[in-house]
């Protein structure tokens, strides 16, 4: 996410998939209210900031659980979702590793 003179920006995949990605143990989290959204059979749990301008975001990444944040500023966060989805696959697809690790370097 960007700042540009009061703007909230949107933020990249790059973004979204470095400082602001964490590796987690889901079964420490009480993600209850997350609402769900499937794409392909892979679930993704998120929750909206009041705003709606901010999504965080639970999934899978080649086997492990990761909690993104996400900046969605044109309140559709099913389409931020589908971008995401799109982006797991590719990286997954090119670092076919089953270490999750590698699957999250650039």
């Amino acid at each position: 996410m960007s700042l540009i003179g009061g703007e909230i920006k949107p933020d990249t995949m790059q973004d979204v998939f470095s400082d602001k990605c964490h590796r987690i143990n889901v079964e420490n989290y009480d993600i209850y209210h997350f609402d769900e959204y499937t794409i392909e059979d892979r679930k993704y749990r998120y929750r909206l900031s009041s705003s709606m301008e901010l999504m965080t975001i639970v999934c899978k990444m080649a086997g492990q659980d990761l909690l993104l944040v996400s900046v969605c500023t044109n309140k559709d966060h099913e389409a931020r979702l589908r971008e995401i989805h799109d982006y797991i696959k590719q990286r997954e697809s090119a670092n076919p590793s089953p270490d999750p690790k590698r699957a999250l370097a650039y």
